[in-house]
């Protein structure tokens, strides 16, 4: 700007403040604002805003931890699905690894039997029992108040700490069954070993002569070019013939008696006496004991197939007991103070 002695002067003009819209503000804030404008109008209303202001803020963090919540849930039970469809493909399209025999070799001519431990007496007994004995157990938990784990809110719901240790349990208990399960397929498909029956229910014949395995000639001769000669045989017991190792029937009844046991050790409390739940430990160990040497006895697993199922079962029970579920131990006798009367008695004799 030029004045009138023509000297140019520089008039520097305030800045403006830029505008805030309210209007582009989140709604809490706008809540909290509206709130905070009604505070002087009277104590009464101070207070009932500073109360909808934290109820608004803890049902934004509680909306977020039941989303949490639910993706945690789905995780959970997408990968029940995935393993339980691995299963499934192995049982519908799976081919297990073909391999040779030897004619005289005396651990494939046992006579066929039927299963001594039926299939559903296996689903009774693994998964049935093992389930029922975890929901009376939680149940009789939360009645008494013993457990540590506060209710969680889920949405609209409220999450007792018993339900969330039934998820809890259960769950790990079912994911660990099937992935057992599942680690047992991958080794009978894999390995392809012959059943102990293999030559009595299949009856071989050479493909190369037409000879079978009464001909002596075919003694000590590695045979894999064969037809089985059975007209009784359906293309699924071939297909079961060849896949002994290691024992489903092992794996499956150590792991979930295994984790049922451990369970009632960790989770079973009883005033009375301390012989029941190792009646109940004994039983379980028993009843997998037992199915395991039925598999040795109807000729369906050789002991070295029945010992390697038995002790994946035991070890992976292990694992999700201590590692993935942490049960905690019992107490050990020398963490246990003496009685103060059997102390002074002990310290005036000496």
């Amino acid at each position: 700007m030029v004045n009138q002695n023509g000297k140019t002067v520089v008039v520097k003009l305030p800045m403006e403040q830029p505008h805030i819209d309210s209007t582009e503000t989140s709604p809490l804030n706008q809540r909290l604002r509206d709130n905070n404008s009604d505070i002087s109008s009277s104590p009464s209303s101070a207070v009932a805003s500073e109360q909808s202001c934290k109820k608004l803020i803890h049902s934004n963090s509680s909306d977020q931890s039941s989303r949490k919540l639910l993706l945690n849930i789905f995780i959970d039970l997408a990968v029940l699905l995935i393993v339980g469809c691995s299963i499934t493909i192995f049982f519908l399209i799976g081919e297990p690894y073909e391999r040779g025999f030897f004619c005289n070799d005396e651990d494939l001519m046992h006579p066929y039997h039927k299963s001594t431990v039926k299939h559903w007496m296996l689903f009774v007994f693994g998964i049935i029992i093992p389930v029922v004995i975890i929901f009376t157990t939680e149940i009789c938990r939360s009645k008494t108040g013993i457990d540590e784990e506060h209710d969680i809110k889920f949405f609209k719901w409220t999450l007792s700490a018993c339900k969330q240790n039934l998820y809890k349990y259960i769950g790990m208990f079912l994911l660990g069954t099937i992935s057992c399960q599942l680690l047992t397929d991958i080794a009978k498909y894999s390995v392809g070993r012959y059943r102990p029956h293999f030559i009595t229910l299949c009856q071989p014949v050479l493909n190369a002569d037409g000879s079978d395995c009464n001909d002596t000639k075919n003694f000590n001769r590695y045979i894999e070019d064969f037809t089985c000669s059975n007209p009784d045989v359906t293309d699924k017991m071939l297909k079961d013939m060849r896949l002994s190792f290691p024992s489903a029937n092992s794996s499956f009844s150590f792991f979930t008696m295994t984790f049922c046991a451990l369970y009632l050790n960790a989770r079973f409390q009883w005033n009375g006496t301390q012989i029941l739940k190792y009646f109940l430990q004994f039983i379980l160990i028993a009843a997998a004991w037992f199915t395991s040497l039925s598999r040795i006895s109807d000729y369906k697993h050789h002991w070295s197939d029945v010992l390697a199922g038995s002790a994946l079962g035991f070890v992976l029970a292990l694992f999700v007991c201590q590692k993935i579920l942490k049960f905690k131990r019992q107490q050990k006798c020398s963490n246990l103070k003496l009685p103060i009367k059997y102390e002074l008695n002990t310290h005036n004799s000496v």
